[in-house]
């Protein structure tokens, strides 16, 4: 069950920063594209499908997740929104992982893991998409995920000092 591993965290922001930036374009290029003078703009492609899967019969449409209360969709994540930020929440299981073993093999992890760090960046990503909802129109989630993953990922490694080391180091 090792489809991607990404060794070094470098990879790991690289990756996620692409994928990053063609969310943030896939969702808002129609704005990008924007004439000068012109006040609105159509839904982008990635919005028309989403909508699309929404609008359609049954309870269960793949490559979407859905909140569903009363019989009315009240929220929406994209397959790809929980898929991608997987690969950092796996790389810092893995560092969890090679710390706990390297103590004791039996041993858990210290509590301020790295994966707590990036499951805990992931609630907040999230949280963030909700209290910034812009217009009712699709956003792009990664845009706000994946630096919050990040961000508790890299504020894990100050605390504990090893920001300019170990953490950019392969296994």
């Amino acid at each position: 069950a090792r489809a991607v591993q990404l060794p070094r965290l470098s990879f790991v922001v690289a990756a996620l920063g692409g994928l990053m930036l063609y969310d943030g374009v896939g969702v808002n290029g129609p704005l990008l594209a924007l004439p000068a003078g012109a006040e609105t703009v159509g839904p982008s492609v990635m919005e028309q499908v989403a909508r699309a899967k929404l609008g359609g019969a049954g309870w269960w449409q793949p490559g979407l997740l859905s909140v569903v209360i009363g019989g009315k969709t009240t929220d929406a994540l994209g397959l790809a929104d929980t898929v991608f930020p997987a690969l950092m929440a796996g790389w810092a299981m893995r560092q969890d992982q090679k710390e706990a073993g390297a103590q004791d093999p039996g041993a858990l992890p210290r509590a301020l893991g790295y994966s707590r760090a990036a499951l805990g960046g992931y609630a907040v990503g999230c949280f963030g998409m909700e209290v910034f909802q812009g217009g009712g129109g699709g956003q792009a989630a990664l845009l706000y995920i994946v630096p919050c993953m990040f961000g508790a990922v890299a504020a894990t490694a100050a605390v504990r000092g090893e920001f300019t080391g170990r953490i950019w180091e392969g296994p």
